[in-house]
């Protein structure tokens, strides 16, 4: 799962637009799926999750409206910090 991320990541990081919020969609459903049955390491996935948001916030800067899952970043790192107690 790691690897496949980063190489979603690297795309969301040049991409535009609806593709850019569809590959930020998907890692985080790949991410969250089954009660986060794929995630051994949840530092990992909240450093995504804030990797995320920062290129939300750049990318918003930029003029483009800052895509659609800002939303969603925050309701995954609240959930994440609420459900596992090592984050």
């Amino acid at each position: 799962l790691p690897e496949l991320v980063t190489q979603l990541m690297a795309h969301a990081k040049v991409a535009e637009g609806q593709y850019r919020d569809e590959l930020m969609a998907k890692i985080i459903f790949m991410c969250s799926r089954d009660k986060y049955a794929f995630v051994s390491d949840f530092a990992w996935y909240v450093s995504v999750l804030l990797d995320m948001a920062t290129l939300q916030q750049a990318v918003g800067a930029g003029g483009d409206g800052g895509g659609e899952h800002g939303r969603s970043v925050a309701k995954q790192l609240k959930d994440v910090a609420l459900r596992v107690d090592t984050v």
